[in-house]
């Protein structure tokens, strides 16, 4: 049975792999602009030498992604695929942590169904729309519920009574690392520190506040998680001591208590989250397919029953503590969500909560299959003249359960690569055109001069040796053409322009003209300042040739 359980998980892993990095060098259909901000700076890092806890540009991002997106072009290049790959990394091993975390939180309550809870939470994680398209655009976020999963697993592993005092230790060492390692991760992650009452008052129930200071002392191995917590996060507390004004981030844009009225926002906010996950998703294509709700319908009504179960399961003394658990789990997860006043329902704020969403269904179609094995168990113990028949029922229900997690795994895959990834709403979502352009821009010679009019909005990013700043949108193009810098702009032969600049224009013998966005007003007037421009037919650019 070990040996299957092996095969399976290895099968689940494949299909997580898969899901995530087949065909990343174009799909998603375009780099968007916060993700080539990762890029630019990753190539930043690389050229200064210099990696930075924090990086203060686009409203300011933990600075972990972004030096480890530096590492992986240093080895692979600077490659639309290598610049989504450490998302693609994280989103598979969160597949692999979710097996080990619901392992370990059933393997006391549920000893004979650990396993199987464990392999269908991986299983429904791994074939998740939302987890697989976060997994795969190349935001930092998707870090959080990695950094969760295998922080509670070593936590909840310092709890066992049948583990030396090395291995608990070691257990409690990784976890703190791997716990203050996501405060690297997303802004949203700052909460999830609350969750840590629960485990303390299971470790209370377990020893009280015996044998402290000796062998087999729990509250030590909490103290030690804590501790190296404190340790991982130092140098980004540090950071934000010194510059205050970073710690909040967009919080405070988009905060709830920034409407005219709060309470009635937040009411509103937190109905539109709850039915993210049965009735209506995420409507921006960027995260989700606009509007589907967040989970398949199967996995939504098992993840509902979960709800149910483990509510019941609040009373019981054996089982309360993991329930109570993976509820607060997904309570604290969705309230950075509920209290922002931006893009409600917010598939990406809510990417916390992905764990325990399927864990919670994973149990639920556990106890269904086990509780139908254990049903034609006992018909076959009442009635064996039904023998032959129930054999039958049972290998019918296998075939049944192989069909479901077949069309599980396909129905990821069609809504992903076929219904979403080609839908001309995502590739507007995903600045395709501006992908489009970069790429095309990058096979011109250096020695044309190419002006990009940058006529689209957004925060203003400076722009590394010069004393100008434009807005977020130009980072696709410079990440895609290598002129990131003003010293790789002028070994391009590149100039970023805003539109009220176009007068800069001095097109002498041979150049390219082109705007992020079509503005029919904004060409003529550039036509107007330079009339031997003509446009051309097979790119659509403004081209200059004399």
């Amino acid at each position: 049975m070990r040996k299957i359980h092996i095969v399976l998980l290895l099968l689940i892993l494949g299909i997580a792999v898969f899901l995530r990095v087949f065909n990343l060098q174009d799909i998603p259909p375009g780099v968007y602009p916060d993700v080539a901000m990762n890029g630019n700076n990753a190539l930043y890092t690389l050229d200064t030498g210099t990696p930075e806890v924090f990086y203060p540009e686009n409203n300011g991002r933990e600075g972990l992604f972004i030096v480890l997106l530096a590492w992986l072009m240093s080895i692979f290049g600077q490659d639309i695929w290598v610049l989504r790959l450490p998302s693609a990394l994280f989103g598979i091993l969160t597949v692999f942590g979710t097996y080990l975390l619901t392992k370990e939180l059933f393997r006391e309550t549920h000893k004979d169904k650990a396993e199987v809870i464990a392999l269908l939470a991986a299983f429904f994680i791994a074939t998740s729309f939302w987890h697989i398209n976060f997994s795969r655009i190349g935001f930092r976020a998707i870090m959080a519920p990695f950094f969760l999963t295998f922080g509670f697993y070593f936590l909840w592993l310092t709890l066992r009574k049948d583990i030396s005092a090395t291995k608990r230790i070691l257990a409690a060492t990784l976890g703190g690392v791997f716990f203050g390692g996501g405060f690297y991760s997303y802004i949203a992650y700052r909460v999830m520190p609350l969750l840590l009452i629960i485990p303390a008052v299971r470790m209370w129930q377990i020893q009280g506040f015996k044998n402290i200071g000796k062998k087999g002392c729990i509250w030590c191995s909490f103290a030690l998680f804590l501790f190296f917590s404190f340790v991982a996060v130092v140098p980004l507390g540090m950071y934000f001591l010194e510059h205050p004004a970073d710690f909040l981030g967009r919080t405070a844009q988009i905060s709830v208590f920034d409407t005219p009225s709060p309470l009635k926002t937040l009411t509103t906010n937190t109905i539109q989250t709850l039915g993210m996950f049965w009735f209506s998703g995420d409507t921006n294509w960027r995260h989700n397919f606009s509007g589907a709700p967040q989970l398949w319908f199967p996995v939504g009504i098992l993840f509902a029953l979960g709800i149910l179960v483990h509510v019941s399961s609040l009373r019981k003394k054996k089982y309360w503590h993991t329930s109570l658990f993976l509820l607060g789990w997904i309570a604290l997860g969705l309230l950075p969500v509920i209290f922002s006043n931006e893009g409600i329902p917010h598939a990406l704020r809510a990417l916390l909560v992905i764990p325990p969403v399927m864990i919670l269904a994973a149990h639920a179609f556990s106890s269904i299959i086990h509780g139908t094995a254990d049903w034609l168990a006992t018909k076959e113990h009442y009635a064996p003249q039904s023998k032959k028949q129930l054999k039958r029922i049972q290998k019918e229900l296998l075939v049944l359960l192989f069909v479901f997690l077949v069309a599980g795994a396909s129905q990821a895959y069609n809504q992903y690569f076929i219904r979403w990834a080609y839908h001309p709403e995502t590739y507007n979502a995903s600045s395709g055109n501006y992908t489009g352009l970069g790429i095309w821009l990058a096979q011109q010679p250096n020695e044309i001069k190419k002006y990009i009019i940058i006529n689209a909005g957004g925060t203003p990013v400076h722009i590394p040796g010069s004393t100008e700043s434009i807005p977020m949108p130009s980072q696709t193009i410079m990440f895609l053409t290598d002129s990131w810098s003003a010293d790789k702009q002028k070994e391009k032969n590149i100039v970023y322009l805003l539109p009220e600049k176009i007068e800069l224009l001095t097109c002498s013998d041979h150049c390219i003209v082109a705007m992020l966005e079509r503005d029919e007003m904004l060409r003529f007037r550039i036509r107007e300042h330079i009339p031997e421009l003509h446009l051309s037919p097979e790119t659509g650019y403004l081209i200059l040739q004399k």
